[in-house]
């Protein structure tokens, strides 16, 4: 029987079943593997598509099969970068082509970008399979970490120091932008703004000018930190940790997600309570111009 897979645009009646599947599929190949879920439930999972579907109106594609939704794909365009993910295919009807096709999809659309990038599940096979069929390659990895019951050990003598780290606040986000597009590659402004007035973030500055940014929030018992960028390993652990302390007072874990070779900040992150849960590998087509500054990668992997 010949597939009926087509391809269309996400509206506001789909969010609610998007939604529910970006949490059921996430959620299931996490808990197979007894991994922390990466969000919190199919609310959680709307909300994000929602979030998506006002910051990119014209990349989110919902592909159905037979009439009924399957899958689903984000595409991010940032200037000259763009960022896919998350691309989910109900369990049931994987292994269709389905992914395929909204990779293919979101690619033909990004065709115009010199860097397009992805974060893939080191344990999702499938997919990177796709991706390197789809001429992508490992740049690095990342290590996503929690920690329960709050920030403990060199966490809490970095929170409760007495280096200044004002609160960001809108009249700040220019500047940010201007220096979060130095290795970024583009302007994430309005993703920015959107995280800002969604979450809390916390600055450092030194002679006036931008040293590290972090950005975080709050869903159920859940704190994200992330996304940031700081000039070195030591400003974005007073960051993490003095961000921390703030979110931990709403939630009882905090997650959040490192390069693996940033060795230092990690070795940091493991020394506040953080621990290793999984690890994703970043893929990118096209040129590749790396960042040198510590990061955190916000969560889900570099979407903002």
């Amino acid at each position: 029987m010949r597939l009926e897979i087509q391809l269309r645009q996400l509206t506001d009646a789909d969010l609610a079943p998007v939604g529910a599947m970006i949490y059921e599929t996430m959620a299931t190949a996490y808990r197979d593997r007894g991994l922390l879920e990466p969000i919190a439930d199919a609310d959680a999972g709307g909300e994000l598509a929602r979030t998506y579907l006002a910051l990119d109106p014209g990349d989110c594609i919902v592909a159905t099969l037979h009439g009924e939704i399957a899958g689903a794909g984000f595409l991010h365009r940032r200037d000259a970068v763009a960022s896919i993910g998350p691309l989910v295919v109900t369990p049931a009807q994987q292994g269709q082509g389905i992914g395929n096709r909204i990779l293919a999809h979101l690619l033909d659309s990004a065709a115009d970008c010199a860097l397009i990038r992805a974060h893939v599940d080191s344990f999702a096979t499938r997919a990177l399979g796709m991706a390197y069929n789809q001429g992508f390659e490992v740049h690095g990895s990342t290590l996503q970490l929690a920690a329960l019951g709050g920030l403990r050990g060199r966490g809490r003598p970095l929170a409760e120091s007495e280096n200044d780290t004002p609160a960001m606040e809108q009249r700040d986000l220019p500047e940010l932008t201007t220096y979060d597009a130095t290795g970024f590659g583009g302007s994430r402004q309005r993703d920015l703004e959107h995280l800002l007035a969604t979450g809390e973030g916390l600055l450092v500055r030194e002679d006036g000018e931008i040293r590290g940014y972090l950005l975080g929030r709050v869903e159920d018992s859940l704190a994200f930190l992330g996304p940031g960028t700081a000039d070195s390993p030591e400003i974005m652990a007073l960051l993490m940790a003095r961000l921390g302390e703030s979110l931990e007072k709403r939630a009882t874990i905090i997650r959040t997600c490192l390069p693996t070779a940033q060795s230092a900040l990690v070795q940091a992150a493991l020394g506040m309570g953080f621990r290793m849960t999984s690890t994703d590998l970043c893929l990118c087509r096209g040129d590749v111009c790396p960042d040198d500054r510590a990061q955190v990668i916000g969560l889900p992997a570099d979407v903002v």
